[in-house]
């Protein structure tokens, strides 16, 4: 959901003349903050987080709004991910949206870097199917876009929710995919505030009360490891490679592999073999029984956490107290602004080449122009994402559904 308008404050260059202003005195924030149609400002958890993190990477990607112009391989994996993920949670047909994308992909992207990246995302989602093909949560929700006034009513906090899932005891979970090259450990996301501050919002919000579901018991976070499933390959001699191991791929993607390949054929929904050569029978049999038995929770995990009365208030004062600092943090001297050595230097910054022009050269302009977009929507984490304002009674209408099948 994209704010009414945006507010122009002050002109922002990236470094230059100061204005004169008593000391400790903040002036608001040169340049624009995204806010409602009735001028309210907004803030979300990524802003909190972010700011947490360096204050310089949200001056950059709220201050100024920029995005990257070109959109990296781990955020381009991540919308699609996403985008597949969300149409399975509709009940629609992820396999089309895919065929979609990547002939989007294919008309937008060099064909040899489309077609690596839409076989990991469609084998990605294609385990993640098979893996949680008997799971006891039904998808009430899509992409709930969720707000809540703060600090008397002058600041909106807004968050978008990917999934809410209702489990079989009737209790809600809400939901957050994460795509990530290595599982994080369990503490990286209880400490964090994502997901108190959904649980906070959703307790006034409008758009969830509209569903007409009782408060949520906990947060769910939905992990998918990326470069971890691989599609075999034949060698010379026709024959599977044995550098894949059981460990390096899952048993939907290694079957429609076989099938592809003229090896596996299925009759009256029974998978029979098509292999002559009777050791490479033997070794593709003992294949599929291990992947079939398998542990996979090295690729799809899902932590379920749940707050106590004592560890919510906590979570409330860490998480309020950052988002006050955040709003009366003094933005407007660029060259104030402070930069976390770890974050600004680590592969996860995406204005690196900003900050060091702006503290080599006193000026990143140039760089902002050529290399960035401008953007007044702090939910769009991801370049160039096209989102679409969701329908609340598509929404309405699928908590519905659910809730008359129980």
């Amino acid at each position: 959901m994209a704010p009414g308008h945006q507010v122009t404050i002050k002109k922002m260059p990236s470094t230059g003349a100061k204005p004169k202003a008593k000391p400790g005195a903040w002036h608001g924030a040169r340049g624009t903050w995204p806010t409602t149609a009735d001028g309210q400002l907004i803030i979300t958890q990524s802003m909190v987080s972010s700011f947490v993190e360096c204050p310089r990477e949200t001056y950059y990607s709220i201050i100024l709004g920029l995005r990257p112009r070109l959109e990296s391989k781990p955020l381009t994996r991540g919308t699609w991910i996403h985008s597949l993920l969300e149409e399975r949670g509709k009940g629609g047909d992820w396999r089309a949206l895919h065929q979609q994308l990547t002939e989007k992909a294919e008309n937008e992207t060099f064909e040899e870097e489309t077609a690596g990246l839409a076989r990991e995302c469609y084998n990605i989602v294609l385990s993640y199917d098979w893996v949680h093909r008997n799971e006891t949560l039904t998808p009430i929700a899509v992409e709930l876009t969720v707000e809540r006034p703060m600090f008397r009513g002058k600041v909106l906090y807004r968050g978008r929710i990917d999934i809410i899932w209702q489990d079989a005891n009737g209790d809600v979970w809400l939901g957050d995919h994460k795509t990530h090259a290595s599982l994080p450990d369990w503490r990286y996301r209880e400490l964090a505030f994502q997901h108190y501050s959904y649980l906070w919002a959703v307790a006034q919000a409008p758009g969830y009360k509209a569903l007409g579901l009782p408060q949520p018991k906990g947060f769910i976070y939905d992990y998918c490891r990326t470069s971890a499933i691989h599609t075999p390959t034949l060698t010379t001699k026709g024959k599977i490679s044995r550098v894949l191991k059981p460990s390096g791929t899952t048993l939907p993607v290694f079957r429609e592999w076989l099938i592809e390949n003229h090896m596996m054929s299925v009759v009256r929904g029974r998978d029979l073999l098509a292999i002559e050569d009777p050791a490479e029978r033997a070794y593709v049999e003992e294949f599929l029984v291990t992947l079939k038995h398998r542990d996979y929770t090295t690729e799809f995990r899902r932590d379920r956490l749940v707050f106590s009365p004592e560890q919510a208030e906590r979570q409330r004062k860490s998480f309020v107290t950052s988002a006050r600092r955040l709003l009366t943090y003094k933005w407007d001297d660029p060259d104030c602004v402070e930069r976390n050595l770890h974050a600004c230097s680590g592969f996860m910054c995406n204005y690196k080449d900003l900050t060091v022009a702006d503290l080599m050269h006193g000026t990143s302009e140039i760089e902002q122009r050529t290399r960035y977009v401008t953007t007044r929507d702090p939910l769009s984490y991801y370049p160039n994402q096209e989102k679409q304002n969701k329908s609340m009674a598509s929404n309405i209408a699928q908590a519905k559904k659910v809730r008359n099948k129980k």
